[in-house]
């Protein structure tokens, strides 16, 4: 029958619910039920600018700046973010900076998995599994599920977000940083799904009902540090950092022939 699969953030303690099997949310968009990781991975550690100028409505408790904010966007879109930018700081100081999964170990787990994965255990984590305990059967215990609510919260924060830097629109592309291994993909919304998707899973078992010869179930970015940047905010650093990106498409498009028989977009 197969397996049933969660993303994990192993620095933040948070899963998501279940998400089904690998090959049918493979091919879910980025920007529909799988948006909220990519929003989660891109979220800035630390609030970013200047809280406003000193404005009396940034002395507004923040539970009501966030409503001003949230509400700002059905409005004239530049009226939206010079109001916004004033309060925006504050809310995300106060709200948001730990919603970030910025930088954290990640990966997508099957039901499957047995035994505490090898980079774990070789970074030095220690897991005491009961009797019978799958390493699996922990993190659905001990983890906190990112429900609806907080996935609303994080696309909150990117709005937020955005406002504080002026953004009006999201990136076309962007890159999705291996901090751990100093390599790094540039993808878009459109095909983050699947990108990390195939960098990321991690199971005991290879089943991922998926009709494809690649071992996706044991991702090599599976727990590393994985972060989202602009291509403005990561030029500075690029040169510390291995393109891997032809390498990663070729994989992809490996995978979605074998498995469906499409080809899949180029980089």
């Amino acid at each position: 029958m197969g397996q049933y699969w969660n993303l994990v953030c192993w620095d933040k303690q948070q899963k998501s619910a279940h998400l089904g099997k690998l090959g049918e949310f493979f091919y879910r968009r980025s920007y529909d039920e799988f948006g909220f990781v990519l929003d989660a991975l891109s979220l800035k550690r630390g609030r970013r600018g200047p809280i406003g100028g000193g404005a009396p409505i940034e002395n507004l408790p923040v539970n009501i700046l966030q409503g001003i904010i949230s509400r700002l966007r059905y409005y004239n879109k530049e009226e939206f973010l010079q109001a916004s930018r004033r309060i925006a700081g504050k809310i995300y100081e106060e709200l948001y900076s730990g919603l970030s999964w910025q930088g954290c170990r990640i990966a997508c787990i099957g039901d499957y998995t047995y035994e505490v994965p090898d980079p774990l255990t070789r970074a030095g984590v220690k897991v005491e599994l009961e009797d019978d305990e799958t390493f699996y059967d922990y993190v659905k215990k001990h983890f906190q599920e990112i429900d609806m609510d907080m996935t609303d919260e994080i696309w909150k924060a990117k709005m937020v977000e955005r406002a504080m830097n002026g953004e009006e629109e999201k990136p076309t592309k962007f890159v999705v940083l291996n901090e751990s291994r100093k390599e790094y993909v540039v993808t878009n919304r459109r095909n983050f799904t699947k990108v990390i998707l195939s960098l990321i899973c991690w199971s005991d078992d290879p089943s991922v009902s998926m009709n494809t010869d690649c071992e996706i179930y044991r991702g090599p970015w599976a727990w590393d540090r994985i972060s989202i940047l602009s291509q403005d905010e990561f030029e500075p650093v690029a040169a510390e950092f291995k393109d891997i990106t032809k390498r990663v498409y070729r994989l992809v498009r490996k995978i979605v022939k074998e498995d469906v028989g499409e080809e899949f977009p180029s980089e």
